[in-house]
């Protein structure tokens, strides 16, 4: 620092750098005025001992002007104690000289050099924070679980496996159809959350019932940290005027809307439509039925679509299903990603499965006549496949088969392998290689996936179910009301799920139990969504009375009671599968106790036939029926009567024919289709590089150690507790407000199983949105691109002075290309002494912090200010080092790019050979981005990412 002051000149504050570009306003005997224009402030200082640097900037600057201009600095000249700059502009082209008075007082300083030889030193921890940013960021780029590691929710195999090849498609078309109670929402917001992530995904829409409107807008925030706004129909009126081309869709990226008031509303569907998506998900999309059933099939000679067989699609499809079928077919034809949730793919029949499957692939499910003679083929396939699984031995025919079906030749020594029953590593590799082709290029494995309760076995346990039948005098209400009043008195304290089909039924038993003194909550489709969810936190809140939920139909869709066990069903559903969803409400991942299933019925009621038609005729009460929709399709209609004339005197021929069918489905489903879908939709093998970089990041302490750090810096108070953080802003915050940190704080924690059990904690991982804004705060403010330090380096020479520079290699390319997983991770440190030596290569493995020694800060200050000009020429001659590296740092990058590209696409060659679900735009998009990934890399370059200077003292 110069006592030298003149009006005019530019200086920064050492002590408050915030501050901004200062100008000297006033120089007295002893003091000097300056005043910051970008914060509003003046300081007063004594000349002497001021605490501020001159701002001076070099030829191949850039700065801003006042009127501005960008002036390319080439020379600049002083006069009077004024600097004058001369240049090019970059805007107009012109030849500028422009005097330092002229610059633009919130002009900052962004690159390491000029942070540095202007004296804005932030100190080392501030300068191992940058740094760290950049390799967390590059080291995450390159991760396998990139996006998937942030979920509040267990790490289950099955979640993993399909979330990451819905990923690794970049535009996944999917049907998740995981039984009720394995996570498909999980799924579909993993999915989502990686796709943010990795920038395939900017907008999203997602559409579900009405009655799980706000269970997803608070499940996808708490598991997932993801904000979605809900448009309904105030909202949407409320937004018109001034949205963007005034569509209201246009003015939020990441929307959920209620299927229901989409299907009611045209000019909602129309402005949804018009607006461009990215992704599409859509839960409970078995309500989703076409307008006409015979255009599925395609007037194709024979084929009925299922004329008279569906039973539960003639009970509960209805007009608004129809419009809505419309709705988001017509989203789907124009939207990349699309993803459809239901649990019962095929709970109104064949047609209306393939109806989905239609949506999601229009080109490939042409008629449901090719799709039902596709799927004709599929038990020949899933026998083979299953023999492959199992470890048996293949004869000659089976080989063949395979062989046509993978369009490959197998060597002699490989149809050896496969004739015998070893189970060397070889053979189990050969095996798992087949295995994955069978499966890959069959069926309708790479648009569903579809878990059961059986092939999740190992990764969860089910505590199982138990049917206990109440038989009642008298079914009316007041005497439903009195057994319930009884029952509720035996359970105590336990608390209970009735679900039933009507909400008049809800509304009219809320009120006899009344009457009787028991309080319930209600919760059906007359009550709005705030109504709803107030009633379903009372009932879950165990400090108050309320111990039984009523609920309408709509109360087996998507809300979830793991912490319950106790269900009451009443008016049972005509659909098993619809029962299914009723217990599926308390029986999922996270049960830790037995299931009672409580049925009042009165003897001879149409309710108690039903129920013994799916208990004794479908095992479909105590166990998970698969295929009752096929049996129900097969069955005699007129042995269905039976169950509304109980009386009749069919109902036992009607059990005894349903358990015949049962087995022959059951055989059909397990020789078949499901048997393919089941190893294709749970291979914890191939995600085994996924599972085990969870575990690791699990273990890993660097992201504890890094927010450390940064609430640190920032003045962020931190107080440890046994299993978490308390975090709140501190008295001394570096900024004004702290990423996603309010004024009350925040409990953090780092750990996965504490997150899980501690709800109202924040489960802080790298992927989270505070942990993403901080990093970008730490780049944005500019702070830790330039230090000074002392080290005691014996294997250097005494009194060497040294520049450590750091550099990265960036492509400015579309994010979604993801150029950072193709570049090196590291940091290129290139460490130069003013002798010109290069002793990178020396200090490769050496710690320089763990030599650092202190230090008289403002000495080495005065010292790096004295020396700009040799120190300058030191730097650039690490920069024109870190350039020699690129050329072969590019090539690698350019090698590891085509590699991945020629293997994914003689992947999607060989599949689309014999799997005409391969769409040809999957080749096209693989191939663009290659190409432009590969454009990319020649325009890679170098990034400064920090500077530091060096003095090496020892004795």
């Amino acid at each position: 620092m110069t006592s030298e002051f003149v009006a005019g000149q530019r200086w920064i504050s050492d002590a408050e750098p915030d501050l901004g570009l200062g100008t000297v306003i006033e120089v007295e005997h002893r003091q000097v005025a300056v005043v910051f224009l970008a914060s509003g402030e003046t300081r007063r200082y004594a000349r002497e001992t001021a605490p501020l640097t001159r701002v001076i900037f070099n030829p191949g600057d850039e700065v801003d002007t006042h009127d501005g201009e960008t002036l390319l600095i080439e020379s600049l000249d002083t006069s009077e104690g004024l600097i004058s700059y001369s240049g090019t502009g970059k805007q107009s082209g012109d030849r500028l000289v422009v005097l330092e008075t002229r610059l633009d007082h919130t002009l900052q300083f962004r690159h390491p050099r000029d942070r540095l030889f202007n004296g804005l030193i932030d100190g080392n921890r501030w300068y191992r924070l940058r740094r760290a940013v950049f390799e967390h960021r590059h080291r995450a780029a390159r991760s396998p679980v990139r996006g998937l590691a942030g979920a509040r929710v267990s790490v289950l195999p099955h979640q993993i496996h399909i979330a990451s090849e819905a990923i690794r498609r970049e535009h996944p078309r999917l049907l998740l159809a995981d039984e009720v109670g394995l996570g498909k929402t999980i799924e579909a917001g993993m999915i989502l959350q990686a796709s943010l992530v990795r920038h395939l995904v900017e907008r999203a829409i997602i559409i579900v019932p009405s009655a799980l409107v706000h269970q997803w807008l608070v499940e996808i925030l708490r598991k997932f940290g993801i904000q979605l706004h809900l448009i309904d129909t105030d909202r949407f009126a409320a937004l018109k005027p001034d949205a963007p081309e005034g569509n209201p869709f246009l003015a939020e990226q990441l929307v959920l809307c209620s299927l229901e008031e989409l299907s009611a509303s045209s000019e909602m569907q129309a402005d949804l439509v018009a607006a461009d998506w990215d992704m599409l998900i859509v839960d409970e999309a078995h309500h989703l039925n076409p307008l006409d059933a015979v255009e599925l099939a395609g007037n194709d000679v024979g084929i009925e679509a299922d004329a008279g067989a569906e039973t539960a699609e003639s009970l509960d499809a209805d007009d608004s299903d129809e419009h809505a079928y419309e709705l988001v077919r017509s989203l789907a034809e124009r939207t990349p990603a699309v993803l459809l949730l239901t649990a019962t793919p095929e709970q109104l029949g064949r047609s209306g499965h393939f109806a989905r499957l239609k949506l999601l692939d229009p080109e490939r499910f042409s008629t449901l006549a090719n799709h039902l003679a596709d799927e004709s083929h599929y038990a020949e396939i899933a026998a083979i496949a299953s023999k492959l699984a199992d470890g048996e031995a293949l004869d000659e025919t089976a080989i063949a088969a395979i062989e046509s079906r993978i369009d490959e030749t197998l060597d002699a020594t490989a149809r050896d392998h496969l004739l015998s029953h070893r189970a060397d590593a070889e053979t189990l590799a050969l095996r798992d290689q087949l295995l994955d082709k069978l499966i890959d290029r069959h069926g309708t494995s790479r648009l569903m996936f579809r878990n059961t309760r059986q092939s999740v076995a190992g990764e969860a346990d089910f505590p199982g179910r138990k049917l206990v039948v109440h038989a009642l005098q008298d079914d009316s209400l007041p005497a439903l009301a009195d057994w319930l009043r009884a029952f509720l008195t035996e359970r105590f304290p336990e608390r209970v799920l009735l679900i039933c089909h009507r909400a008049g039924t809800v509304v009219a038993l809320h009120e006899e139990l009344r009457r009787l003194g028991i309080a319930s909550a209600r919760f059906h489709e007359g009550m709005s969504i705030v109504e709803r969810d107030r009633a379903a936190a009372w009932f879950a809140d165990t400090e108050d009375d309320c111990r039984i939920l009523l609920c309408s139909e709509i109360g087996s869709e998507g809300r979830n009671f793991q912490f319950l066990h106790l269900l009451v069903t009443i008016e049972l559903p005509h659909s098993p599968d619809l029962l299914e969803q009723r217990i599926g409400r308390l029986d999922r991942i996270g049960q830790r106790q037995q299931v009672e299933i409580h049925v009042p019925v009165k003897s001879g009621s149409v309710d108690q036939a039903r129920l013994r038609w799916f208990h004794e005729g479908l095992d479909a009460v105590e166990t998970l029926a698969h295929g009752a929709a096929l049996i129900a399709e097969r069955l005699d209609p007129t042995l269905l009567d039976a169950i509304d004339d109980p009386a009749g005197g069919k109902l036992d021929a009607l059990i005894d024919a349903s358990q015949s069918l049962k087995a022959e489905v059951d055989a059909e489903l397990s020789a078949g289709r499901d048997r393919l879908l089941e190893l294709n939709s749970n291979r914890p093998e191939k995600v085994r590089e996924q599972l085990d970089a969870l575990a690791r990041l699990d273990r890993d302490y660097r992201l504890q150690d890094f927010m450390a750090a940064v609430f640190d810096r920032f003045g962020v108070d931190l107080s440890e507790q046994r299993d978490h953080w308390i975090v709140k802003p501190g008295d001394h915050m570096q900024v004004a407000a702290f990423p996603m940190l309010g004024s009350e704080g925040l409990s953090v924690t780092f750990d996965r199983q504490t997150a899980l059990a501690r709800e109202d904690f924040t489960f802080l991982s790298w992927d989270h949105p505070m942990v993403q804004a901080a990093m970008d705060l730490i780049l944005s403010e500019g702070r830790g691109q330039a230090d000074i330090d002392v080290t005691g380096l014996s294997t250097l020479p005494h009194q060497l002075v040294m520049v450590e520079a750091s550099y990265l290699l960036q492509c400015k390319a579309d994010p979604t290309l993801n150029m950072a997983a193709w570049l090196p991770a590291e940091l290129l440190q290139i460490v130069v002494g003013i002798d010109g030596r290069d002793y990178s290569q020396q200090l490769l493995d050496t710690d320089i912090d763990a030599s650092r020694k202190r230090h008289d800060r403002k000495a080495l200050r005065k010292l790096v200010l004295n020396n700009r000009e040799p120190l300058g020429k030191v730097i650039d001659h690490t920069a024109l080092l870190a350039g020699r590296r690129v050329p072969a740092l590019v090539e690698a990058a350019r090698d590891h790019i085509a590699a991945h590209h020629e293997e994914e696409r003689s992947r999607l060659e060989a599949l689309a050979r014999v799997n005409p679900l391969v769409r040809g735009e999957e080749l096209e998009r693989l191939d663009a981005r290659h190409a432009a990934r590969l454009a990319a890399l020649e325009d890679a370059q170098l990034f400064p990412v920090s500077v530091r200077v060096l003095l090496n003292l020892h004795d």
